[in-house]
């Protein structure tokens, strides 16, 4: 159940092909009068703004027969497998494998409770993985879905055709330790920009535990420079909740619509007493005097002539406004940043950045060493093995 479309499950096709046909009316009709991306449910959220409304956490209304899913799932699938010859794999867009896990997450965010065999209740599928339940646990009868199955057809359509990540589908990310709500107005947090938090933590137990002239670095603030949906800002938070009496975070946005996600995002993840969030370019909304002991930024760094090269998820719905970097190589606010960093740094304070490419990190990485200000300046890989990210610290 579950696993993997081998020739024994083939006979489940049929099924599907006339779920699918059935379905074909709704998901035209539903196009026209739903037309946008995602599936558009939202909620005034606490900081008084319209938030869209995360699939995983919404109410489960819809029971459904476990065969019924898997034949879905199945329709889901072939329907991926023919769309595949449309995706241009030398542009990063998705492999066939990679929808198919697409499939399963969908899945999963979707089932609200479970009810196995020979019981007459649902119960919560919390901490449960609902696909790996139906294959190794108890056997399982019913699904209570949040949507239904159709109105989750219609999703994998657009998904599908139109491209649209699924992320922005589902307005969730999952990243890092965090469960983290989005949309259009904000760039989808990438997996490779954890490792900011990686490099950030690095530091602070190294200050923790050392005794020198610069450990009062732990008890200083720290900023996230265009915190998009607030995911650097909310794990930098956490971390520093275990080394400081009194942890302060900044988050700048120069979008007002992200501002307003990523404040959403920092009261959901109980970080709201540490982060105060502004919006502006980079530090100006701040007090000229506020220095910190920690920079992070993933800023725009895509050269605006490769823009037009990207997948058509990234091109054609992610916010421009967070991936063009303009001119040249793409580096101008990243160096900007990097200038800025000089006089907003406190002694011994640390500096993270993520860039394009070894190319451009190579530039960034230059330009500090050329201002004399920094030392231990490093270019480092993300998990393919690519120099993409420069860390550094301030002169003593």
């Amino acid at each position: 159940m579950f696993g993997a479309v081998t020739k024994d499950e083939l006979k489940h096709v049929r099924s599907a092909r006339r779920w699918y046909t059935q379905s074909k009316l709704f998901l035209r009709t539903q196009r026209k009068t739903l037309g946008g991306v995602g599936s558009l449910r939202s909620q005034t959220s606490r900081t008084g703004g319209s938030i869209p409304s995360k699939l995983v956490e919404r109410e489960g209304k819809y029971p459904v027969k476990v065969v019924e899913v898997e034949n879905w799932r199945l329709w889901a699938r072939t329907l991926a497998s023919a769309q595949i010859k449309n995706f241009n794999s030398l542009d990063g867009s998705p492999s066939v494998e990679n929808l198919f896990r697409e499939i399963d997450w969908l899945i999963e965010d979707n089932v609200a409770a479970i009810r196995h065999m020979g019981s007459n209740t649902f119960e919560s599928k919390k901490g449960i993985l609902v696909l790996r339940e139906a294959k190794f646990g108890p056997p399982i009868d019913e699904l209570m879905l949040r949507e239904n199955l159709n109105f989750m057809g219609m999703l994998w359509k657009k998904r599908l055709v139109d491209r649209i990540p699924l992320q922005y589908l589902t307005n969730t990310v999952h990243w890092r330790d965090l469960r983290l709500t989005v949309s259009t107005s904000v760039l989808i947090p990438r997996p490779e920009t954890e490792l900011l938090i990686d490099y950030a933590r690095e530091v602070l137990q190294e200050l923790k535990s050392a005794v020198h002239r610069d450990s009062y670095l732990p008890e200083g603030a720290w900023i996230d420079l265009g915190t998009g949906s607030g995911a650097l800002a909310i794990s930098i938070a956490k971390e520093l909740r275990n080394v400081a009496t009194c942890p302060r975070v900044y988050a700048t946005d120069i979008s007002v619509e992200a501002a307003e996600i990523a404040k959403y995002n920092i009261l959901e993840n109980g970080v709201a007493n540490i982060v105060t969030i502004t919006t502006g370019s980079w530090f100006e909304p701040l007090d000229t005097n506020l220095v910190f002991s920690g920079i992070l930024s993933n800023p725009p760094y895509i050269p605006t002539h490769k823009l037009a090269s990207l997948q058509p998820e990234v091109v054609l719905h992610e916010p421009h406004i967070a991936l063009d970097g303009g001119t040249n190589q793409g580096e101008t606010l990243l160096i900007n940043i990097c200038k800025d960093s000089i006089s907003r740094l406190l002694p011994g304070g640390f500096l993270a950045l993520e860039t394009h490419d070894l190319e451009q990190a190579k530039i960034v990485a230059e330009y500090l060493r050329n201002t004399a200000c920094f030392w231990n300046i490093r270019v480092r890989r993300d998990y393919c093995g690519i120099g993409r990210f420069v860390t550094a610290r301030k002169n003593m």
